[in-house]
């Protein structure tokens, strides 16, 4: 990664929720989805539906910034 696409993406993550951005944070640290849930005391169902929907919140919203 690019220093201003790791500021970009540092940035977009900083503007998501307390868990969406441990999740995502998580999962960049290479944490399973399984380990993410017993972290987080969630399923690890629930934790990939999440990272999908964090990883394409944080796509749209980079496509929006850079227009």
């Amino acid at each position: 990664m690019t220093g201003d696409f790791t500021q970009e993406f540092f940035w977009l993550v900083s503007t998501l929720g307390d868990c969406d951005r441990a999740i995502i944070i998580l999962s960049v640290e290479g944490y399973s989805n399984k380990e993410i849930a017993g972290i987080l005391d969630l399923t690890a169902t629930n934790v990939s539906t999440r990272l999908n929907r964090v990883k394409q919140k944080l796509k749209d919203r980079y496509h929006n910034e850079q227009q």
